[in-house]
């Protein structure tokens, strides 16, 4: 039996005599003393020698057609022009005389207004779930928006160019948002904001927390003086629960919410009997937090803020979890301003160009809120996450920098077919598909909008 695994011992030999007079063409003449024995030998290890080589060389050749792909995978984030700010320190000219620095930056963001508004019309408009669930459609589209309203004023930071509620409102119907995360709402119109989410906006559940000690606005400011900012968080979901995280000396306005097919059916319940019936069947629970860390502060305070919502949501999933009998886990989306721009969003020319000027500004670099939020949280920007790949907006807000984001559960990056339709029936899953910026001057940030497939 073995010696059928085992050529003949004259095809052995012949083999050899073929390897051997295959180094005589090279090494010819042997050395003296080299025993034909030894030249065999040495055949055999040239060979081994050749092909370890050849291998290594096949292992490096695939490396490095997987290197430059993964290179073109990361240049599509930045396949857009700097925005007018970070454009102007690279080209190292000038601030044009007679224009306050403030007033140029505010410049600078209505001009990258007007230059990309033409990509709104890429948004497509969106249906909300119920209306698919009306349609008798089980796979829907959820809409995430968030959203800075600068206390509803045109204008930036402490410049006020007049009431833009009507604006802001408009914005909002228009992106049509299923989730809403919105910040900068001075204390004494919140109840009036969630009056208007609610009738005219269709967002049946909202609730507003207050900000950090860092959003409270002057006495001496020209509107609403003293108040503090307050977040607020709404949505058409099945209301599960609400609340305020507290966070530092302010708080994430907290939602958790069903939007799976028996939620649908009750859009017209009570607070109560909704939750009750959603505790029942979690089809399609979200857990949804709007936050605005504070500004001009120590980075640690930021981080100390996202590590107390980060602590709430992990306790929160394993709540919805147990309450779920196991099965899929949540969709946890935080949204809001970070203030805080990330290095990996920028190439590295633009952030040289940001990193000087927040240098002579004394502000911090890197707060770690980003790097918590993924290694601690299983968190990633929907931009990241998106099936449609679309570069990062160069900037979200006046400063030139992109300071607003929505973060999802890495779970949501998209699978593949074939495993969506693996799925245990019944079970929800949530896939982000793509995130935009849409531009608008209404206010002093952009809106951020994210769509989500959610298979139930």
């Amino acid at each position: 039996m073995l010696s059928s695994l085992c050529p003949p011992k004259s095809k052995r030999f012949h083999l050899g005599r073929r390897l051997q007079n295959m180094l005589n063409k090279i090494f010819l003449p042997w050395p003296r003393g080299i025993t034909q024995g030894k030249q065999l030998a040495l055949c055999g290890l040239l060979m081994v020698s050749v092909c370890a080589s050849a291998y290594l060389i096949a292992i490096r050749s695939f490396s490095l057609a997987l290197g430059p792909r993964r290179e073109v995978d990361r240049r599509w984030r930045f396949a857009r022009p700097a925005c007018c700010l970070v454009e102007h320190w690279l080209s190292g000219a000038a601030k044009p005389p007679g224009v306050a620095f403030k007033d140029f930056m505010m410049n600078c963001f209505e001009k990258d207004v007007s230059e990309n508004e033409r990509s709104n019309d890429l948004i497509p408009e969106h249906t909300s779930w119920e209306s698919d669930f009306g349609a008798g459609i089980g796979l829907k589209r959820l809409r995430v928006v968030t959203f800075n309203v600068h206390f509803f004023q045109r204008g930036f930071s402490t410049t006020l160019r007049g009431d833009a509620t009507r604006e802001c409102l408009e914005v909002l119907k228009t992106l049509n948002a299923d989730v809403l995360f919105l910040q900068e709402i001075p204390e004494s119109r919140v109840e009036e904001a969630i009056g208007a989410l609610r009738g005219q906006l269709g967002l049946r559940h909202a609730v507003a927390a207050p900000s950090a000690d860092a959003h409270v606005l002057d006495p001496s400011f020209g509107v609403y003086p003293g108040e503090r900012l307050h977040v607020i968080c709404a949505s058409r979901g099945a209301l599960v629960r609400s609340g305020a995280v507290p966070m530092g000396s302010g708080h994430a306005a907290f939602l958790e919410v069903d939007f799976g097919p028996s939620s649908s059916s009750s859009s017209s319940s009570s607070s109560s009997s909704s939750s009750a019936a959603v505790a029942a069947t979690p089809k399609g629970r979200v857990l949804a937090y709007s936050v605005h860390l504070s500004v001009r502060c120590p980075e640690e305070t930021r981080l100390a803020e996202a590590t107390a919502v980060l602590e709430h949501a992990r306790q929160a999933v394993k709540s919805a979890a147990k309450s779920a009998g196991g099965g899929a886990p949540p969709l946890v989306l935080v949204g809001g301003d970070f203030n805080q721009p990330v290095e990996s969003d920028y190439p590295a020319r633009e952030w040289a160009a940001m990193a000087a000027d927040m240098t002579r500004a004394k502000l911090p670099l890197s707060d770690g809120v980003a790097q918590a939020l993924r290694e601690r949280g299983g968190l990633a920007s929907a931009f990241d996450l998106a099936r449609e790949r679309r570069p990062l907006p160069a900037t979200s807000a006046w400063n030139g920098a992109l300071v607003d984001f929505i973060y999802a559960s890495e779970e949501s990056r998209p699978r593949a077919a074939e495993n969506l339709r693996g799925l245990e029936a019944g079970r929800s899953r949530f896939s982000a598909e793509a995130s935009w910026a849409y531009y608008t001057s209404v206010s002093d940030h952009f809106p951020l909008v994210a769509d989500f497939r959610v298979d139930v």
